[in-house]
């Protein structure tokens, strides 16, 4: 079947988790911190490449701001670079849920937030799919 690869997209930092090849469970992977697209996206396709990735799920932000201006942009390149799906979503309540998880005084919470999100995007995508 092929693992899901899951990406939430930051200001700074991008968390990405996958499935597994049954496509069942979603796990976090590792933060990348970027400041340019093209980095960032050839450590997506190597990390695509390696767990035999065959579809990446986005979570897009809340629309009309400038982060969410800033994944279509990224979506739209990341489309160019590879030849897998590059599928939209939106989870709304994924940050509210991290955030119940994750105490505020914890160090690197930025980084373990991403991570976080990532997976809880992916999971909540394998489980509309299988509905």
């Amino acid at each position: 079947m092929g693992r899901l690869m899951g990406i939430n997209f930051k200001r700074k930092f991008v968390g990405i988790s996958i499935s597994d090849k049954t496509q069942s469970f979603a796990w976090p992977k590792e933060v990348i911190k970027y400041t340019q697209f093209i980095p960032l996206i050839n450590r997506i396709k190597q990390i695509a490449e390696q767990e035999k990735i065959v579809k990446i799920i986005v979570n897009l932000p809340q629309q009309n701001t400038m982060l969410y201006f800033k994944v279509v942009s990224f979506t739209h390149q990341l489309r160019k670079h590879v030849k897998i799906p590059v599928i939209p979503v939106t989870f709304p309540y994924a940050q509210n849920i991290v955030e119940s998880i994750i105490p505020t005084n914890t160090r690197k919470k930025e980084k373990i937030t991403e991570k976080l999100l990532s997976a809880i995007i992916l999971q909540d995508y394998i489980n509309q799919k299988h509905v």
